[in-house]
C-alpha cells in the first residue's frame, strides 16, 4: 500500500525526479520547470557523491532540493522515476497515491511481471501514469497506419526495422550494462521504444523467433550488443526487427507495399514514399512542419501533448504490456547466434 501523505499547501506544488543521471536532470528537470507550475522540484539521488556533484551544479537554484530518498509527507503534483529498471517497481509502490501524475522511464521494468505489478499498483491507486515511449510523439507513424488502413498504397506485404549505432548514451550509472540493473541489453534499451513505434501501425505482434549474441537462458551475466527478432504483425506480416549497441545500422523502418516503400526514421520524423514509378516523395510528417525532430524535441512534444493536459492514452502502464511481452518471451527462448549478425 502507498503511504499516507499530507496534502501539498495551495501555491506550493512540488514535483519530483528520482534518479539524478542524464536524462532525469538533462531532459526531464528543464520540462517539469517549464510546464508543470510547481514551486520545488524535489531530485531524489542515493549517491552522495552524485549529490555533491549536483548540488554544486544547482547551488544558484533555489527551487531545487536534494535528498538521499522520498520525502515522506508531501504528495507531488508530477513524479518521475529515472533510475535503472531493477528500482522502478519499488519507487512506483511507494509513490502510488502521493503524486498527481506519474512518468516512469523506458523500459517500465525488467520483466513482464514486474510490468503488471506497476500497471495495478498505479491502478488501484488511482495515479495517472506515464511510460516516457516519446517517440509516440512522432507522426509518420501514425501516417504509416492510416495509409495502411485505407489501403492508400495496396496491400502492405512486408516490414523491416533496423536500429543501432554505437553506444554513446552518458550514463552515470552502470545500468545499462547490467542485467541485474537492466535486465538485458539493447532489447531492454532501445527495444521497447522501437517496439513501441511498431504498436503504434499494428494492434498485435507476436515473436516468431528470437537470435542474440548473449544467452539469457544460462544465467550468464553478458548482456546482448545485437538482437534479431523475427516478428508477425496483424494480418500474418512479416516484420524483421534488427538492434545493435555497436554497429552503425540505417535507423529506418521500411513498409513495403504493393504500390510503394514508405520508410521513416526511427528516431525522428522524417518519411520518405517510393512509388513503383520511380517517384520518390521525402519530407517530415506532422505538425513540425519543415523542421526534423531531435531528441529534445521529442521530450517536448511528449510533455505538451501527453503530460500537461494528464491524457496518459497510448502510453500506460498497461499498454508498455505489448511491448514487455514481447520482450519477455525473446529472452525466453532467443537462439544463441555466436557467427556474428
Amino acid at each position: 500500500m502507498s503511504r499516507a501523505s499530507a496534502p501539498t499547501p495551495a501555491g506550493h506544488a512540488t514535483a519530483l525526479i528520482v534518479g539524478g543521471g542524464a536524462v532525469g536532470i538533462e531532459f526531464h528537470l528543464p520540462r517539469i520547470s517549464a510546464n508543470c507550475n510547481v514551486k520545488t522540484v524535489y531530485i531524489v539521488e542515493p549517491d552522495a557523491r552524485r549529490r555533491q556533484e549536483l548540488a554544486a551544479r544547482f547551488r544558484r537554484r533555489g527551487d531545487i532540493t536534494l535528498v538521499a530518498d522520498l520525502p515522506s509527507s508531501l504528495r507531488h503534483e508530477i513524479a518521475v522515476v529515472a533510475t535503472p529498471p531493477k528500482f522502478h517497481e519499488m519507487y512506483v509502490t511507494r509513490l502510488a497515491g502521493q503524486t498527481s501524475r506519474l512518468l516512469i522511464e523506458k523500459p517500465i521494468a525488467r520483466t513482464l511481471g514486474e510490468t503488471k505489478a506497476i500497471a495495478e499498483q498505479v491502478s488501484s491507486a488511482g495515479t495517472t501514469a506515464f511510460v516516457c515511449h516519446i517517440r509516440r510523439t512522432l507522426d509518420s507513424f501514425r501516417f504509416i497506419r492510416e495509409a495502411m488502413t485505407q489501403c492508400l498504397f495496396g496491400e502492405l506485404r512486408s516490414v523491416s526495422v533496423h536500429e543501432g549505432g554505437v553506444f554513446s548514451w552518458r550514463a552515470v550509472s552502470m545500468g545499462s550494462f547490467s542485467r541485474d540493473l537492466n535486465g538485458g541489453g539493447v532489447l531492454l534499451d532501445t527495444g521497447p521504444h522501437t517496439l513501441d513505434l511498431l504498436f503504434q501501425v499494428f494492434d498485435a505482434l507476436e515473436l516468431r523467433r528470437a537470435w542474440m549474441d548473449a544467452d539469457m537462458r544460462r544465467g550468464i551475466k553478458a548482456i546482448e550488443a545485437n538482437c534479431v527478432l523475427d516478428l508477425e504483425a496483424t494480418g500474418g506480416i512479416p516484420v524483421e526487427f534488427v538492434l545493435s549497441r555497436n554497429r552503425r545500422l540505417s535507423n529506418k523502418a521500411c513498409f513495403n507495399f504493393a504500390k510503394a516503400v514508405l520508410t521513416a526514421d526511427v528516431r525522428d520524423n522524417t518519411l520518405e514514399i517510393a512509388t513503383g514509378s520511380g517517384s520518390r516523395l521525402q519530407g517530415v510528417a506532422g505538425s513540425a512542419g519543415a523542421r526534423k525532430m531531435e531528441f529534445k524535441d521529442l521530450f517536448d512534444a511528449f510533455y505538451q501533448q501527453y503530460v500537461v493536459p494528464g491524457d496518459n492514452r497510448g502510453v500506460s502502464p498497461r499498454e508498455a504490456l505489448k511491448v514487455m511481452q514481447i520482450i519477455d518471451d525473446a529472452y525466453a527462448g532467443a537462439s544463441l547466434c555466436t557467427g556474428g549478425f
